[in-house]
């Protein structure tokens, strides 16, 4: 059944335009991510701090310097109300601390972005002291 019912609304609606739909809006939303965490980032390369640019996808990536806990990162940023995934969560063997976190820039609203690339850069660098 489930089958059938995706046949049927690729079938009957314009799943192509969709999907473009789609790129447009989160393009929009990656690129205002990108913008803000090169405004609210900027300095703390030299520290280590690196985040990638997404040709596609829904995540950016952050790498802390190798040192660094990516939990404890993800901790602080709790405690600010800002949601990210600590890098551990990918690691394939589970409970091993990595210098990382993921953002999403496909769920919040472009003013929680600018607001949350702001929390993530204060926080970062309080937490790079």
């Amino acid at each position: 059944l489930p089958q059938m019912l995706v046949y049927e609304y690729i079938r009957g609606y314009d799943f192509d335009a969709h999907v473009k739909l789609c790129c447009d809006i989160y393009r929009v939303q990656r690129d205002l991510m990108v913008s803000g965490l090169k405004k609210n980032l900027a300095g703390l390369e030299t520290q280590g701090v690196r985040f990638t640019q997404p040709d596609g996808g829904l995540f950016v990536w952050v790498d802390l310097p190798p040192e660094k806990s990516g939990y404890e990162l993800f901790e602080r940023l709790v405690e600010r109300k800002l949601a990210t995934v600590p890098g551990s969560t990918f690691d394939p063997w589970e409970r091993r601390d990595t210098p990382g976190i993921r953002l999403n820039f496909s769920m919040p609203t472009p003013e929680q972005i600018e607001s949350g690339t702001k929390i993530f850069g204060d926080t970062i660098s309080e937490f790079l002291k």
